[in-house]
């Protein structure tokens, strides 16, 4: 992993997704780290200490909700680690209640495009980790 580069991890269980978004990030300039489930991802995310996590709602093993409120007791910069949920569209109100919660930002899966949603991601990232 190159430390200029931002570090963010993408936990999605749809493996297309996952690959999709992963190969799109990397275009953009990031390091990027893949969970398939939620409890991979928490595990990442305090491991890995990132600069941003995308967080999928529905995951196996625990929820992307479940997630959130695990990583927000997580003690230090970990537990204050910007986070954007994707949502499907019926899903809003998981969304609300990831908002509520702590996450950042909540996108639509079907719109979320990581080249597309740049300059709203890059309001998360610290000035010395933009791509």
């Amino acid at each position: 992993m190159n430390k200029n580069k931002p570090k963010i991890i993408i936990v999605e269980d749809d493996p297309n997704l996952l690959d999709l978004y992963a190969y799109e990030f990397k275009n953009l300039g990031f390091d990027v780290i893949k969970a398939e489930d939620g409890m991979q991802g928490l595990a990442s995310t305090i491991s890995e200490k990132p600069d941003l996590v995308i967080l999928d709602v529905m995951l196996p093993k625990l929820d992307g909700i479940s997630m959130l409120k695990e990583l927000r007791l997580t003690p230090g910069d970990v537990g204050r680690t910007p986070v954007i949920v994707l949502t499907a569209l019926s899903d809003t109100s998981f969304a609300n209640e990831a908002m509520r919660l702590g996450a950042n930002e909540y996108f639509i899966k079907t719109d979320f495009m990581p080249n597309k949603m740049m300059s709203k991601i890059k309001k998360y990232l610290k000035k010395g980790s933009l791509p």
